[in-house]
């Protein structure tokens, strides 16, 4: 591994470490979507959300820097990690189905699509 390369990886690693020490435990929309970031729960009013682990670290990375425009590459980075092995484009996918889960019980669209940039949690 080429030095450039284990500098990137530990300064990705430190600013996720920061952005973990400073964020808050529940997140929330003005509408009443609330993510619990302790317990890894959604909620609409009293009805929970479910999602997996990748939709959930979607849903709390693009809620987290909300109004903040990520290209595909950024979020792949950000939720699978520097070192993941795979595709970029299996974010389109994770997206299409947490605004699917999102929609069904809020009839809202949470997740705008930035196009030709990328995607971006709705103020």
């Amino acid at each position: 591994m080429a030095a450039k390369e284990l500098t990137a990886r530990i300064a990705a690693h430190l600013r996720r470490e920061e952005r973990n020490k400073s964020r808050a435990s529940v997140l929330a929309t003005a509408d009443g979507l609330f993510v619990n970031l302790t317990q890894r729960r959604v909620f609409y009013g009293d009805e929970e959300i479910f999602f997996s682990k990748t939709e959930f670290d979607l849903v709390e990375y693009l809620m987290t820097y909300r109004g903040r425009i990520f290209d595909k590459e950024r979020i792949y980075e950000a939720v699978w990690g520097f070192d993941a092995e795979g595709d970029s484009n299996v974010v389109k996918e994770h997206i299409r189905r947490i605004r699917s889960k999102l929609r069904e019980v809020t009839q809202r669209d949470y997740i705008e699509t930035i196009w030709g940039v990328g995607y971006k949690w709705k103020d």
